[in-house]
């Protein structure tokens, strides 16, 4: 009844074959190996340079076009790896492929798809046509080619570009790697200034951080005068706070608007807000802050200050979240592990202290001259001797989101333990074993 046939006339493609033609077609407008500079003897640079095999240094970037003999050796700058995905080399012939050959993929990508821009994707189309070359053999392995090998990879992963930074926020140790996207990246003070003010307030006020959780009768709280050398000594916020810098103000833009014209409403309770934080000190964590206004040795913070910004922190302010994990949302505590060490507490102190355990501790019992000497009796940190015992140690990954259920019933219904823990208490978190050991 029905007479159904193809119409031969028709391009029956799906618009991922179109593309995959233009990237072919493009690659005949490229040199035989495209990764590799043009030949610097010939005169119209269609022939690839193939004398790899003395290790002579080749140039780490060029142009694999037909009669282009371009080639990159940019200097290095710090922001280039931080902005782009691409290394900076890459970036350089990226621009050079874009402003000097985008014509020519623009001509090719018409033919195809003549409906469609190709506004954009011109080096990704140039990185495919490469692809499509490199794929038909083996590609080029030699001495030069190592070398320029190592000399993209030493850029990137160095002892200079690899560190550990602690964020100006949570005070969290994490690594920067030194490229995009990296788990802790350096941001200006530029940045954290054009922050919401509420944002900024939430995350980084020292004086809301002193009226929610520096009340009287809390461990924070301000004892004594503070100029009587026998008052007891309270919580030392010295090195965790700083000023923001008397010049800011003059430096941010609030809204973008013209100082001399009329301030919107909304423009003008955000310049209050924002002159209410920049009169008011910043809690953080200012170790890794840098900046070449000797603003660190002054305690200020300009819009020239580097500060590290872990990723988690960053995403957050950004969305003008409060920062669960920040200094200023009751997570500060000093320099605890110091004053451990410098009042000598010992593992028993610190467990019958202790509110919550979330692990399990073994202690065992030194044999010495003199008798036996519990460990737990024994400071943390300064273990005097060494300890030998026999045996297996087993780790089971706990159940986290019930401990946390647990943390946050006993929060919610005001369930606290009373601090020493004696008798029953103590009893149940601590097993104690006699055993002689010959």
């Amino acid at each position: 009844m029905f007479h159904i046939r193809v119409d031969s006339s028709l391009a029956q493609k799906t618009l991922y074959d179109l593309r995959l033609e233009v990237a072919e077609t493009l690659a005949k407008e490229l040199r035989p190996h495209p990764t590799m500079p043009a030949d610097p003897t010939d005169a119209d640079s269609t022939k690839p340079w193939l004398e790899v095999m003395a290790g002579g240094r080749l140039p780490v970037v060029s142009c694999a076009f037909r009669g282009c003999d371009w080639y990159g050796d940019a200097d290095l700058r710090t922001f280039d790896f931080y902005e782009d995905p691409e290394h900076p080399w890459d970036q350089e012939l990226r621009e050079h492929v874009v402003s000097t050959h985008g014509q020519a993929i623009k001509q090719v990508f018409q033919k195809y798809l003549p409906d469609e821009s190709v506004c954009g994707n011109e080096w990704d189309f140039y990185k495919q046509a490469i692809a499509v070359i490199e794929r038909r053999g083996v590609p080029i392995v030699a001495p030069s080619v190592d070398r320029r090998c190592m000399d993209h990879l030493v850029q990137v992963y160095n002892d200079r570009r690899i560190r550990s930074l602690m964020c100006f926020c949570c005070a969290q140790v994490k690594t920067d790697t030194g490229t995009h996207r990296s788990p802790i990246e350096e941001r200006s003070g530029r940045w954290l200034y054009n922050l919401s003010p509420s944002t900024l307030m939430r995350n980084f006020s020292f004086a809301n951080f002193q009226h929610y959780y520096c009340k009287p009768g809390t461990p924070l709280a301000q004892r004594g005068s503070g100029t009587n050398p026998s008052d007891c000594l309270g919580p030392d916020f010295s090195d965790w706070v700083i000023q923001p810098h008397p010049d800011t103000l003059e430096h941010i833009n609030m809204d973008g608007t013209d100082k001399t014209k009329t301030r919107t409403t909304e423009g003008a309770v955000r310049d209050r807000r924002m002159n209410e934080f920049l009169a008011s000190r910043i809690l953080c964590c200012p170790e890794d802050v840098r900046c070449t206004r000797a603003c660190t040795d002054r305690k200020h913070l300009c819009v020239d200050c580097r500060i590290p910004i872990c990723r988690s922190c960053g995403i957050k302010l950004q969305d003008r979240q409060t920062v669960p994990e920040a200094l200023a949302n009751d997570n500060w505590f000093g320099y605890l592990q110091h004053w451990i060490y410098k009042v000598g507490v010992t593992w028993m102190e610190k467990t019958v202290s202790t509110p919550f355990w979330t692990g399990m501790t073994l202690f065992t019992i030194n044999r010495q001259q003199g008798g036996h000497r519990h460990l737990l009796r024994e400071r943390m940190y300064q273990a005097s001797r060494r300890v030998a015992f026999k045996g297996q140690v087993f780790s089971a990954p706990m159940d986290w989101n019930s401990m946390f259920q647990q943390l946050d019933d006993l929060e919610r219904h005001e369930t606290h333990i009373a601090l020493p823990k004696l008798g029953a208490v103590l009893a149940s978190q601590c097993a104690f074993l006699s055993k002689q050991v010959s």
